[in-house]
C-alpha cells in the first residue's frame, strides 16, 4: 500500500473496499484483515457474514450484482 509491501496480506485472495452507497466518507487509508463469507443462494440474494462484526444477514443484489439491500444498514432508493 502506498509503495509499501503488507506482509499481513500475503495469504488474501480478495480486496474489499471499506465503504458503502450509504457514506462518501473514507476516514482514514488503513489495511485490516476481515474474514467474512458470501453464499449464494440464489441469482439475486446472498448470506454475508463478517463475525469480527456479529454482522450475519442475507444481502439482495440487482441483475448487475450490485448490493441494493445491506439489511440494518441501508438500501438503494429506486
Amino acid at each position: 500500500m502506498n509503495g509499501v509491501v503488507q506482509a499481513a496480506a500475503h495469504d488474501l485472495v480478495d480486496v474489499d473496499l471499506g465503504f458503502t452507497p450509504a457514506t462518501n466518507l473514507i476516514a482514514e487509508l488503513r489495511l485490516d484483515r476481515l474474514d467474512q463469507t458470501y453464499q449464494r443462494l440464489d441469482g439475486h440474494r446472498y448470506r454475508y457474514t463478517a463475525p469480527a462484526y456479529g454482522y450475519d444477514d442475507v444481502l439482495t443484489v440487482s441483475p448487475e450484482g450490485f448490493v441494493t439491500t445491506y439489511p440494518a444498514l441501508w438500501e438503494a432508493a429506486v
